[in-house]
Order: structure tokens, then sequence, then C-alpha cells
């Protein structure tokens, strides 16, 4: 198991924070823009036929359901992100520890298939995990951490993709 290298303690406001870029995150995803756009299509064809209750309906829907996914994210970081949640990190030639309140867990470097970092935060995702990310603090895994990580996996960042193609 490696070896702790890096900690991080989550401050006030990393709740809020946490969870705004998870809504985000999820509100960015294709199926759900697609989702949000089918709504707010029907919504503005029951308005242009008179259909208040109709209109009301898809705009309920077009609130709610951004406030709903808020608030169930904003409670699972609560436990995650509280003030004083301490997190650790740590790598090897096997593999990256994470630590955080709740799990251990050891990703070993041929399951990760892309690392993506966004508002100070990096996401690891991890090989036949359809689509699911382990999301740390960028302090637990700062670019020298990533750059090794990405030579014993090869697999290419979004940063360093939009790096190279800046540059052609």
């Amino acid at each position: 198991m490696p070896a702790v290298q890096y900690t991080w303690t989550a401050q006030r406001g990393d709740v809020s924070r946490f969870s705004r870029l998870a809504l985000w995150r999820f509100l960015r995803r294709p199926r759900i823009v697609l989702f949000f756009a089918v709504m707010v299509v029907a919504m503005a064809v029951a308005l242009w036929g008179g259909e208040a209750e109709l209109t009301g309906f898809f705009a309920g829907i077009v609130i709610a359901l951004p406030l709903a996914v808020f608030v169930v994210v904003l409670r699972a970081q609560r436990t995650m992100v509280g003030p004083g949640a301490r997190w650790a990190s740590g790598i090897n030639s096997f593999g990256m520890l994470l630590e955080d309140p709740v799990a251990q867990i050891v990703i070993g470097h041929g399951s990760i298939a892309k690392i993506e970092v966004d508002h100070g935060l990096v996401y690891l995702y991890v090989r036949g995990g359809m689509g699911r990310a382990a999301c740390i603090p960028e302090a637990l895994c700062p670019p020298e951490v990533r750059a090794y990580l990405l030579s014993m996996t090869a697999a290419p960042s979004r940063s360093a993709r939009e790096a190279n193609s800046a540059h052609e």
C-alpha cells in the first residue's frame, strides 16, 4: 500500500463549493443537456398553446430537478468535505492511495483511464467504471503526481490534450 504523501483538510465553504461543482458537472452531461432542452421546448410549446397547467408542470421540472440534485449532493458532501474532514493520498509503483473520511482505496495504475482537472478538483476515471470517477482536491494530486500517473498508464489527460491542440 502506498504511504501517505499528501494531505488536505476541508475548510469552511468547501461543502458548498464541491456541491456547486458536482451539480455543474451533472448539468453539463450531454444526456442531461438534451433532457433540459426537451423540457424547455415542451414548456415553450405548452406556453404558446395556452396550456398554463402544462407550462407550470414543465417549469417545475426544469427548476425542481437541479434543486433536488443539489440538495442530495449537498447532504453527501457534508460528510466528505465538511470543515475539518481530512483527506490523504500517496503513490508508489503499483498505484495511488486515496483516503477520505469514509473510505480508503488503492487505484492501480492500469485502472486509470483518464485524468481531468476542473476548478481545483482532479477526476480520476477508472477503466470499466461506466464514466465514474474518483473526485479529489487538486492538492492530493498535484501536477507532478498527474504526470507520473499518466506516464504509468499512458492515458491522455484532458488538460494535456488541450495544451497540445493549442500548440498545433
